[in-house]
């Protein structure tokens, strides 16, 4: 069932990607922001000046939540994430992750290795705190649930395990160095997430 959910979702977004403009516009209309959810109003307002037409963007990220707590990209790129001319170094996105994950119980950043040349790579986790602090439960038992074999291909004990599991999306960016959008859109959506 998760599973055609998520294909649903894939799906949707494709094909609402591409959609006539009078369709989307219609579309956006339905969504609107909390009016009680405060928004950081500069950095909305750089996110309309960059925005060069209404249709590139969406009721849902054309402005940006406020806290008083958790920094902002801006924090460390000194502008909106995806500003023009910007292009952070990877110090800079590592250390806005950073500064995400000493501000919120629900982000926590894990080093994974490092590249060829002794670099640092890094993964963010961004979920509740709980769900941060049984992590590595929620992998053992994703583990057995993805070699059936483990539990003797037995639906009875595969149940409990499905039922106390969580599933975990993984959103990968910058795998090539080209690739120079996908750090600043990965640090603006966790803290989106946080």
């Amino acid at each position: 069932m998760t599973t055609s959910k998520l294909a649903f979702i894939v799906v949707s977004f494709a094909l609402f990607s591409n959609c006539a403009p009078l369709y989307c516009q219609e579309l956006n209309s339905t969504f609107a922001r909390d009016p009680g959810q405060p928004i950081d109003q500069q950095y909305t307002d750089q996110i309309h000046k960059y925005t060069t037409d209404p249709s590139f963007t969406s009721p849902l990220v054309d402005y940006l939540p406020a806290s008083k707590t958790v920094p902002t990209p801006a924090k460390v790129l000194g502008d909106v994430s995806g500003a023009p001319d910007i292009l952070p170094y990877a110090e800079d996105v590592y250390k806005y992750f950073r500064l995400l994950a000493a501000s919120t119980p629900r982000v926590k950043v894990f080093t994974i290795g490092h590249s060829e040349e002794g670099r640092e790579m890094i993964a963010v986790a961004v979920a509740d705190a709980n769900l941060l602090a049984g992590a590595q439960a929620n992998s053992a038992r994703l583990a057995q649930l993805a070699d059936p074999r483990t539990i003797n291909l037995d639906d009875t004990k595969a149940r409990p395990l499905l039922d106390q599991s969580w599933p975990i999306y993984y959103i990968t960016g910058t795998i090539h160095s080209p690739e120079t959008g996908a750090p600043t859109a990965l640090m603006e959506l966790a803290y989106r997430l946080r």
